[in-house]
């Protein structure tokens, strides 16, 4: 079951649904561990959601592969993607700003989050998504300031926020 965690901050910041992968590969939870591995590595991602009725319950990651097959000496072909992914999957909703996400991220340490709506994946965001939103946020932020559209005091405040998320 998946572990949602879901809060809108006051920033007024880029919206998590704006910017998630919307196309997420995903195996079912009784799905084959070397199918998803040859998956991963025929198209260059560093993981794949498991699913159960749509709801994301795990993620397989390159880590996992790493520390749970090769060094165990696992063998993929006889295994499911259940033996190795890691849970809980944390979850936010698509109205989610980024700020938030990344502190998220931050808390957990964790580098994704699946992007869910009514329990089911609509998307994934990583780490390196945030961060990239987060500096067009800064610019943003930074051009609002000198056109006199928010205030010194509103723009530390903000800002206050974002060096929080920057200690990833």
């Amino acid at each position: 079951m998946a572990e949602k965690e879901s809060k809108k901050s006051a920033t007024n910041s880029i919206a998590v649904g704006g910017i998630m992968t919307r196309s997420v590969e995903t195996f079912k939870i009784n799905a084959s561990l070397y199918k998803a591995i040859e998956k991963m590595g025929r198209k260059g991602i560093s993981c794949v959601l498991i699913t159960d009725d749509g709801r994301p319950v795990g993620v397989l990651t390159e880590r996992d592969v790493i520390r749970k097959v090769i060094l165990k000496n696992l063998d993929p072909h006889s295994s499911s993607v259940n033996d190795v992914m890691s849970t809980p999957v944390l979850s936010i909703g698509p109205d989610t700003d980024i700020i938030n996400a990344g502190n998220i991220m931050r808390k957990n340490k964790i580098r994704r989050l699946a992007i869910v709506d009514n329990e089911k994946l609509i998307g994934l965001i990583t780490e390196t998504d945030v961060l990239t939103a987060t500096t067009r946020y800064i610019k943003h932020l930074n051009w609002r300031l000198v056109e006199g559209e928010i205030t010194l005091k509103e723009y530390e405040r903000i800002m206050k926020d974002v060096r929080m998320l920057v200690e990833i």
